[in-house]
Protein backbone atom coordinates (compact mmCIF):
# COMPACT_ATOMS: atom_id res chain seq x y z
CA UNK A 1 0.00 0.00 0.00
CA UNK A 2 1.59 3.24 -1.20
CA UNK A 3 0.67 5.98 1.41
CA UNK A 4 0.53 10.26 -0.12
CA UNK A 5 0.97 12.73 2.78
CA UNK A 6 -0.37 16.31 2.38
CA UNK A 7 1.35 18.83 3.75
CA UNK A 8 1.16 22.49 4.09
CA UNK A 9 4.94 22.64 4.62
CA UNK A 10 7.70 22.88 2.03
CA UNK A 11 10.15 19.13 3.26
CA UNK A 12 13.80 18.51 1.82
CA UNK A 13 13.30 16.33 -1.45
CA UNK A 14 15.90 13.60 0.92
CA UNK A 15 12.61 13.21 3.78
CA UNK A 16 10.26 12.49 1.04
CA UNK A 17 12.38 10.40 -1.14
CA UNK A 18 12.64 8.01 2.19
CA UNK A 19 8.97 8.73 3.07
CA UNK A 20 8.29 7.17 -0.48
CA UNK A 21 11.34 4.40 -0.38
CA UNK A 22 9.78 2.72 3.33
CA UNK A 23 6.21 3.64 3.36
CA UNK A 24 4.80 0.04 3.55
CA UNK A 25 1.41 -1.51 5.71
CA UNK A 26 2.13 -1.34 9.23
CA UNK A 27 5.22 0.28 8.96
CA UNK A 28 5.49 2.36 12.59
CA UNK A 29 8.08 4.71 11.55
CA UNK A 30 6.73 6.12 8.66
CA UNK A 31 2.97 6.34 10.75
CA UNK A 32 5.10 8.54 13.76
CA UNK A 33 7.00 10.55 11.04
CA UNK A 34 3.54 11.60 10.11
CA UNK A 35 2.20 12.38 13.23
CA UNK A 36 5.28 14.47 14.17
CA UNK A 37 4.74 16.67 11.02
CA UNK A 38 1.31 16.49 11.00
CA UNK A 39 0.51 15.55 7.96
CA UNK A 40 -2.66 13.68 6.96
CA UNK A 41 -2.40 10.82 5.72
CA UNK A 42 -4.39 9.97 2.02
CA UNK A 43 -4.26 5.94 0.81
CA UNK A 44 -5.02 5.95 -2.78
CA UNK A 45 -4.52 2.46 -4.87
CA UNK A 46 -1.38 -0.05 -4.59
CA UNK A 47 1.42 0.46 -7.26
CA UNK A 48 2.40 -3.15 -6.72
CA UNK A 49 4.93 -3.63 -3.78
CA UNK A 50 7.78 -5.04 -6.12
CA UNK A 51 7.53 -2.37 -8.36
CA UNK A 52 10.38 -0.10 -7.17
CA UNK A 53 11.20 3.18 -8.19
CA UNK A 54 14.45 1.95 -10.95
CA UNK A 55 11.77 -0.33 -12.35
CA UNK A 56 9.14 2.71 -12.92
CA UNK A 57 12.13 4.99 -14.27
CA UNK A 58 13.61 2.27 -16.60
CA UNK A 59 9.91 1.36 -18.24
CA UNK A 60 10.38 2.18 -21.86
CA UNK A 61 6.71 3.53 -21.74
CA UNK A 62 8.40 6.04 -19.34
CA UNK A 63 11.14 6.82 -21.50
CA UNK A 64 9.03 7.87 -25.31
CA UNK A 65 8.82 5.64 -28.05
CA UNK A 66 11.06 2.58 -28.76
CA UNK A 67 13.21 3.27 -31.82
CA UNK A 68 13.16 1.09 -34.60
CA UNK A 69 14.82 -1.95 -35.10
CA UNK A 70 17.97 -1.95 -36.87
CA UNK A 71 16.89 -5.12 -38.94
CA UNK A 72 13.39 -3.48 -39.73
CA UNK A 73 13.35 -1.02 -42.88
CA UNK A 74 11.60 1.44 -40.25
CA UNK A 75 14.75 2.01 -39.15
CA UNK A 76 16.52 2.58 -43.03
CA UNK A 77 13.39 5.15 -43.43
CA UNK A 78 14.11 7.05 -40.30
CA UNK A 79 17.89 7.78 -40.76
CA UNK A 80 17.01 8.43 -45.02
CA UNK A 81 14.07 11.11 -44.05
CA UNK A 82 16.18 13.12 -41.44
CA UNK A 83 18.81 13.20 -43.35
CA UNK A 84 17.55 14.60 -46.72
CA UNK A 85 15.69 17.06 -44.44
CA UNK A 86 19.10 17.96 -42.38
CA UNK A 87 20.12 21.31 -44.01
CA UNK A 88 23.80 21.13 -45.78
CA UNK A 89 25.95 24.50 -45.02
CA UNK A 90 29.09 24.42 -47.44
CA UNK A 91 32.28 25.95 -45.65
CA UNK A 92 34.97 27.46 -47.83
CA UNK A 93 37.67 26.57 -45.05
CA UNK A 94 39.43 23.25 -44.64
CA UNK A 95 37.15 20.39 -42.81
CA UNK A 96 38.30 19.76 -39.63
CA UNK A 97 37.56 15.85 -38.80
CA UNK A 98 34.85 14.12 -41.04
CA UNK A 99 33.85 17.14 -42.72
CA UNK A 100 32.28 18.97 -40.19
CA UNK A 101 33.42 22.71 -39.01
CA UNK A 102 35.03 23.00 -35.12
CA UNK A 103 34.29 26.24 -33.15
CA UNK A 104 31.44 29.06 -33.57
CA UNK A 105 28.97 29.64 -36.31
CA UNK A 106 26.38 27.61 -38.06
CA UNK A 107 26.36 23.79 -37.78
CA UNK A 108 26.01 21.49 -40.75
CA UNK A 109 24.04 19.51 -39.76
CA UNK A 110 23.71 17.24 -42.72
CA UNK A 111 27.02 16.01 -41.94
CA UNK A 112 26.80 15.45 -38.77
CA UNK A 113 24.13 13.25 -38.84
CA UNK A 114 25.71 11.16 -41.89
CA UNK A 115 29.07 11.05 -40.04
CA UNK A 116 26.76 9.34 -37.26
CA UNK A 117 24.34 7.45 -39.41
CA UNK A 118 27.22 5.70 -41.72
CA UNK A 119 29.83 3.44 -40.54
CA UNK A 120 33.64 4.64 -40.71
CA UNK A 121 34.46 2.45 -43.56
CA UNK A 122 30.80 2.89 -44.95
CA UNK A 123 30.19 2.32 -49.16
CA UNK A 124 27.56 2.54 -51.32
CA UNK A 125 26.04 1.41 -54.86
CA UNK A 126 24.21 4.55 -56.53
CA UNK A 127 22.48 3.76 -59.88
CA UNK A 128 24.86 0.50 -60.22
CA UNK A 129 27.90 2.13 -59.72
CA UNK A 130 29.93 1.43 -56.64
CA UNK A 131 31.26 4.47 -54.58
CA UNK A 132 33.57 5.25 -51.07
CA UNK A 133 31.98 7.15 -47.50
CA UNK A 134 32.54 10.81 -50.05
CA UNK A 135 30.93 9.47 -53.20
CA UNK A 136 28.02 8.31 -51.30
CA UNK A 137 27.83 11.46 -49.26
CA UNK A 138 27.79 13.49 -52.81
CA UNK A 139 25.11 11.24 -54.18
CA UNK A 140 22.91 12.11 -51.30
CA UNK A 141 23.46 15.59 -51.27
CA UNK A 142 22.39 15.55 -55.11
CA UNK A 143 19.23 13.93 -54.37
CA UNK A 144 18.57 16.15 -51.23
CA UNK A 145 18.52 19.14 -53.88
CA UNK A 146 15.72 17.28 -56.07
CA UNK A 147 13.82 16.22 -52.88
CA UNK A 148 10.58 17.56 -51.26
CA UNK A 149 9.86 16.14 -47.79
CA UNK A 150 6.26 17.86 -47.97
CA UNK A 151 4.94 15.26 -50.45
CA UNK A 152 7.39 12.11 -49.56
CA UNK A 153 5.89 8.68 -49.43
CA UNK A 154 8.10 5.80 -47.79
CA UNK A 155 6.82 2.39 -48.54
CA UNK A 156 8.85 -0.51 -46.61
CA UNK A 157 9.59 -3.69 -48.80
CA UNK A 158 8.18 -6.78 -46.67
CA UNK A 159 10.25 -10.00 -46.95
CA UNK A 160 13.73 -8.79 -48.42
CA UNK A 161 17.08 -10.09 -47.03
CA UNK A 162 18.00 -6.72 -45.89
CA UNK A 163 16.18 -3.02 -44.75
CA UNK A 164 14.54 -2.03 -47.79
CA UNK A 165 12.40 1.02 -48.57
CA UNK A 166 10.83 2.58 -51.53
CA UNK A 167 10.36 6.02 -51.62
CA UNK A 168 8.09 8.35 -54.10
CA UNK A 169 8.15 12.25 -54.07
CA UNK A 170 7.22 15.18 -56.50
CA UNK A 171 9.80 17.48 -57.52
CA UNK A 172 8.75 21.29 -56.97
CA UNK A 173 10.90 23.23 -59.64
CA UNK A 174 9.75 20.31 -62.01
CA UNK A 175 6.40 18.24 -60.92
CA UNK A 176 8.29 15.09 -62.36
CA UNK A 177 7.31 12.19 -60.23
CA UNK A 178 10.70 10.41 -58.85
CA UNK A 179 11.30 6.85 -57.18
CA UNK A 180 14.42 5.72 -55.35
CA UNK A 181 14.63 2.03 -54.05
CA UNK A 182 17.10 1.78 -50.79
CA UNK A 183 18.56 -1.11 -49.18
CA UNK A 184 21.43 -1.34 -46.51
CA UNK A 185 23.86 -3.29 -44.43
CA UNK A 186 23.92 -2.68 -40.82
CA UNK A 187 27.05 -2.66 -38.54
CA UNK A 188 27.55 -2.26 -35.01
CA UNK A 189 30.40 0.36 -34.59
CA UNK A 190 30.72 3.08 -31.37
CA UNK A 191 27.89 1.36 -30.05
CA UNK A 192 25.44 1.97 -32.29
CA UNK A 193 23.71 0.09 -35.27
CA UNK A 194 24.89 2.29 -38.64
CA UNK A 195 24.80 1.81 -42.21
CA UNK A 196 27.66 0.01 -43.76
CA UNK A 197 26.63 -0.23 -47.28
CA UNK A 198 23.80 1.59 -48.99
CA UNK A 199 22.51 0.53 -52.24
CA UNK A 200 20.21 3.45 -54.02
CA UNK A 201 18.48 2.69 -57.42
CA UNK A 202 16.96 4.98 -59.04
CA UNK A 203 16.73 7.57 -61.98
CA UNK A 204 20.76 8.65 -62.91
CA UNK A 205 20.07 11.86 -62.49
CA UNK A 206 18.88 12.00 -59.66
CA UNK A 207 21.94 11.47 -58.12
CA UNK A 208 24.35 13.83 -59.83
Amino acid sequence: MVVVFKFRHSLPLSLLALAAVNTRPGNASVVALAHTLHLPQCPISPLGSSRSLSTIMSDPASTGPAQPDPSSPEFLQEKLSTLLASPHIHFSQPHAIGGIRLGHGPVDLFSTRFMNYFTNDATGSVAGTEVDKEGLKQALLALQKKWDPENAQFVAQEGALKPTTRFMWTQKSSGNQCEVTAAADMKEERGSYRINHLTLDGDGSLFS
